[in-house]
């Protein structure tokens, strides 16, 4: 393969370790690969194992060439998202279904914030609090075909 791509993915495979062996494998020498990851993000879907800060992001790619890094969906993205779950849990009282209603409700009202995302994903405090990193990496060359 010549290119791999994983968007809110890595976050839901059991073992990481292989996974990223499996990559490796079939992605040919001068290949590239990139990632999305979620790092202030609440849980989701039924597996749901772990988030990435920035460094943990760049450890995905530790044998390639880094082409670059950086913030995939940013702070106010995770803003919303917290606000929206926090809301949801507080107006719904423990109720499933409330929460279901609430939730979404809580998350048309929030949903314009996100386009402060536009502004802050090039600040670099931004890579701190962002709701999802990238990192987009290449394969050496050399590196033998298994």
């Amino acid at each position: 393969m010549n290119a791999v791509i994983t968007t809110g993915v890595l976050e839901h495979v059991g073992d990481l370790e292989a996974s990223l062996a499996e990559i490796d494998r079939v992605l040919l020498p001068g290949g590239q690969v990139f990632h999305e990851v979620p790092f202030v993000q609440g849980f989701h879907g039924t597996f749901d194992y772990r988030r990435f800060t920035n460094q943990g992001a760049r450890a995905l790619v530790k044998n390639y060439e880094l082409i670059d890094e950086g913030v995939a969906l940013g702070p106010s993205s995770a803003l919303v998202w917290i606000l929206t779950e926090y809301l949801g849990a507080l107006l719904s009282f423990g109720n499933d279904r409330a929460h279901f209603v609430m939730s979404r409700l809580v998350s048309k009202v929030l949903r314009p914030l996100r386009f402060f995302d536009a502004f802050m994903e090039q600040r670099p405090q931004a890579r701190s609090i962002a709701c999802s990193l990238y990192v987009h990496a290449r394969k050496p060359p050399g590196s033998a075909e298994t």
